[in-house]
């Protein structure tokens, strides 16, 4: 039934995508920005919103989309590395049943998106803030609050799609995926002898 939701939920994403780029074809190059901006700015609460979900009953989607459909390949390897998140559908799926044993899950609220950078830039990044409501048994039993900085990239060749190239963890060291994936530009000096 899971594996149903999961396929369900990835499938309505895409389409949900798809009508949007479809919607931004036929509008005026300002209304066209507008969708552009907002396409970014809700990929960036979305990826949060799944990169924290620990609802046994979503979290296998969320994994899913995340990994496969909302980020770029060596941002997803180097959140894997980092343990932030699940390496692999069994480490889900322990998350899950974990979950679902001591009835315990969560909320993403997600408060605010706010651009950084100009919005007309291929790849734009956004402050998400908002709180992690844990629950137990259905009712809250605490929220922490949080602010993460999510870097999108939009541009014509990707079709309405962007993906997130970057995403800043507070405490953490993380630097930008796309950077680690492409070989250094350094130039190697030689001694003069």
């Amino acid at each position: 039934m899971i594996g149903n939701r999961s396929k369900l939920f990835t499938k309505s994403a895409r389409i949900a995508l798809l009508a949007c780029s479809l919607l931004a074809a036929c509008s005026s190059p300002e209304e066209q920005e507008r969708k552009r901006e907002l396409a970014m700015q809700t990929m960036a609460g979305t990826v949060i919103q799944h990169l924290l979900d620990r609802n046994p009953e979503t979290i296998e989607a969320s994994m899913n989309v995340l990994t496969r459909d909302e980020m770029i390949e060596p941002l997803v390897s180097k959140l894997q590395s980092e343990k932030i998140i699940p390496e692999t559908v069994l480490n889900v799926r322990l998350i899950m049943e974990d979950a679902q044993k001591n009835h315990s899950s969560n909320q993403i609220v997600i408060s605010n998106t706010k651009p950084l950078d100009d919005p007309k830039q291929q790849e734009v990044s956004f402050q998400v803030t908002g709180k992690d409501v844990r629950q137990l048994n259905g009712k809250p039993t605490g929220e922490k609050p949080f602010e993460y900085t999510v870097t999108c990239k939009l541009t014509p060749a990707m079709n309405g799609l962007a993906r997130v190239t970057n995403l800043v963890i507070p405490g953490a060291t993380t630097k930008t995926a796309e950077a680690d994936a492409q070989p250094s530009l350094k130039k190697r000096h030689r001694r003069s002898r």
